[in-house]
């Protein structure tokens, strides 16, 4: 698969399944390729919110590709915060884990299971 340049992905386009309630969405480049925006879920068994803090600056220093993650949320308890992103491809997420592996690596945060990756089949935006 290749890889998108930020001029591919600029625009959000919902396709509507047979089934009207439910709806994949995707992104489009300009030759009207379809690539599924996902979604990211990944629990720490330790983070911190300043961890969190800390992170965060150090991937903005580090210059880590974030212009095609279009939702990002941290949340729950602290010392135990989980992640959910929206990520417009597989794609531009796995170049943006090269950064954040490193980093998360440098702030002694653990992972408590694999990140789920999963494709949206529906996002409301208000």
């Amino acid at each position: 698969m290749r890889s998108l340049d930020e001029a591919d992905c600029r625009v959000w386009n919902t396709v509507i399944q047979p089934n009207a309630h439910r709806r994949m969405v995707f992104v489009s480049n300009k030759q009207g390729v379809h690539f599924p925006v996902i979604a990211v879920y990944i629990v720490t068994k330790n983070m911190t919110l300043e961890q969190h803090t800390q992170g965060r600056d150090h991937l903005r220093e580090a210059g880590a590709p974030e212009n095609a993650m279009k939702l990002h949320s941290c949340f729950g308890e602290d010392g135990k915060l989980q992640v959910f992103d929206v990520w417009e491809s597989q794609e531009a997420f796995d170049e943006f884990l090269t950064y954040l592996g490193p980093v998360m690596e440098e702030l002694g945060i653990e992972l408590a299971q694999p990140p789920t990756i999963m494709p949206i089949v529906d996002l409301v935006q208000q």
